[in-house]
């Protein structure tokens, strides 16, 4: 019988990976969606036959580790768009040397269908899960000014950041608010959708995430223009957002727009 696994099991088993992404968001400030995606790409290569890449990339100097992410960055690239892009090199050479075994930009172009699968995969099963609260940390940080190095240190047992000190440190009981989780998605007239087809639609294309949907408070006759969806994780919002202000969806046909939900303040 498989018993579910809760998230804060999942983030303990994951506690390499969390410091590596840790690493990449906050001390480098890379982006956080891409970065999801880089440790995704890590692990799908870990499944397939290149053991220990990411216990090995934390004993390695930040330079190196960045330089890393960045052919990371070029092999996503090239699953991406089904060809190697025409500034890079087929060559990766840190990554080769990291994995100690032949691969170039040509492999991931050769296994670009099992490659973007088992991204997917990761990405929904492991990373939005296991990361939202260093997502979450690193967008909160990225919208407030540089503290005072007089303010002192904490002394809590927690992440620190070395190269961006004024970071705030996480804490594994922190409380994400839920406006902070929500998207608000708004509908076209004329082309109804209701509250199933919108639920269907997010979990079946971003796993299990969404904790509520708050549609339009309007008559059974009446077409609801717009919803409220609370995910579990900030970290999906910023991956189906994917570091734009807007994405356009099409649920059954129908269009759809998502933004972050500004709650309005008394």
């Amino acid at each position: 019988m498989n018993f579910p696994i809760t998230t804060e099991e999942l983030k303990s088993f994951h506690t390499i990976d969390r410091k590596l992404y840790f690493r990449l968001v906050i001390n480098f400030w890379r982006d956080i969606t891409q970065s999801m995606k880089v440790i995704a790409l890590w692990m799908w290569l870990e499944d397939v036959g290149y053991p220990n890449i990411i216990h090995q990339m934390l004993s390695l100097p930040d330079t190196i580790v960045n330089a890393l992410a960045d052919e990371a960055v070029n092999c996503l690239n090239c699953i991406e768009l089904g060809e190697i892009p025409p500034h890079a090199n087929t060559n990766i050479p840190l990554t080769l040397k990291l994995l100690k075994q032949e691969i170039s930009l040509n492999f991931f172009l050769n296994n670009r269908i099992s490659a973007s699968n088992g991204i997917r995969k990761m990405l929904n099963d492991v990373c939005i899960k296991a990361f939202d609260d260093i997502a979450y940390m690193a967008l909160t940080n990225a919208t407030k000014p540089m503290a005072s190095s007089a303010e002192g240190s904490s002394n809590t047992s927690c992440m620190q950041s070395d190269l961006n000190p004024s970071a705030q440190p996480w804490k594994p009981t922190d409380e994400i608010p839920p406006d902070n989780r929500t998207l608000f998605l708004t509908f076209s007239k004329g082309y109804p959708l209701s509250e199933e087809e919108v639920r269907d639609f997010f979990n079946t294309n971003y796993g299990d995430c969404i904790e509520a949907i708050y549609m339009q408070d309007v008559p059974s006759d009446v077409q609801p223009l717009f919803a409220r969806l609370v995910f579990y994780s900030p970290s999906t919002i910023a991956f189906i957002l994917g570091g734009k202000d807007k994405a356009k969806f099409i649920i059954n046909r129908k269009h759809a727009w998502a933004r972050l939900f500004v709650p309005r303040r008394n």
